[in-house]
């Protein structure tokens, strides 16, 4: 029976180590996906953070462009306003002009 027992006590030895190896195995395993979660979160963070920017540049763009337009309605309006002054003013020149 003194043999027997042995092997029983060795068998719990050898499941005890097993099972000591598995824990750890499976923590470090553990450890190494949280830390990887971790640095995939910052950079989901970072994508976010550049999209939510972009969203503001494209309507400050937007904005720009819309600014943009105005203005070069404005100085085709003046511009055209210029030009009819300067065609009645050369009109009214036209009539007096060469009499002598």
């Amino acid at each position: 029976m003194d043999g027997l027992s042995y092997e029983i006590v060795f068998q719990i030895v050898i499941q005890a180590v097993s099972i000591t190896a598995v824990i750890v195995t499976v923590r470090c395993n553990q450890r190494f996906f949280e830390e990887k979660l971790t640095n995939l979160e910052k950079k989901q963070d970072k994508h976010n953070s550049l999209i939510e920017r972009m969203a503001i540049v494209e309507q400050s763009c937007k904005s720009a462009h819309h600014r943009i337009n105005e203005n070069t309605a404005r100085i085709d309006t003046l511009i055209e306003g210029h030009n009819e002054s300067n065609t009645v003013k050369r009109a009214g020149n036209r009539s007096g002009f060469g009499e002598d």
